[in-house]
């Protein structure tokens, strides 16, 4: 079962812990992503690799994305992403995969809540706004080595209630299939929101597009 750190300050800990620059399994994406983006701007990792830490600690996490966000010109991200032969997603950020990591990272005022006017997000911390699901509406900032979650975000996490924070989305077929995955995964349940939305969607596609 997952080992939910029980405040917010223990998921600081352990995103720390993860990112150390001195660990092996961070190494590269500390040396080839962060340091570079860095230049460009302040750098935040949201949602899925954050979730992940806060659920299962350092040493447990399993393999998910890195999801970043940098606070930098739009047009600088784009030149750095091409220097590294990232490529663009359908989202208006860019990805790079390696034998080792694989990164998603958006300038901030590119990010898709933002340009479509789906939210009010005036700042990075307010990303947490712009998440499909509740349990990703976490930011960690590696400036400040803080956390910025939604309310009761941890007990959220303990009673593995899955619920939808922003209805809007880019990818409802890429949602539903995430929704379930992580029902799955982390033994959850999903909110009354989350209910509708499956009883919604779910017949619109065949079981064989859903498990692909």
């Amino acid at each position: 079962m997952p080992d939910v750190a029980s405040s917010i300050a223990g998921v600081e800990r352990r995103v720390q812990r993860f990112f150390a620059p001195d660990t092996m399994r961070s190494r590269e994406f500390n040396e080839s992503i962060l340091k570079q983006l860095s230049q460009i701007g302040s750098v935040y990792a949201i949602g899925g690799c954050v979730r992940d830490l806060a659920f299962f600690g350092a040493d447990e996490r399993p393999v998910s994305d890195f999801d970043l966000v940098i606070n930098g010109k739009a047009d600088e991200v784009a030149k750095f992403a091409r220097a590294i032969g990232a490529k663009s997603n359908r989202f208006g950020g860019f990805g790079l995969k390696t034998e080792s990591l694989k990164v998603d990272f958006w300038a901030f005022s590119t990010t898709w809540a933002k340009v479509n006017r789906k939210a009010p997000i005036f700042k990075p911390a307010y990303l947490v706004r712009s998440t499909f699901f509740d349990w990703d509406a976490i930011i960690y900032s590696f400036d400040s080595k803080k956390i910025v979650a939604i309310d009761n975000y941890i007990n959220r996490l303990n009673k593995r209630v899955l619920e939808i924070n922003l209805a809007e989305t880019p990818s409802v077929h890429g949602n539903l299939v995430r929704a379930l995955r992580r029902l799955v995964m982390f033994d959850g349940k999903p909110g009354r929101n989350l209910q509708r939305f499956l009883q919604i969607e779910l017949p619109k596609y065949s079981w064989t597009s859903i498990v692909e």
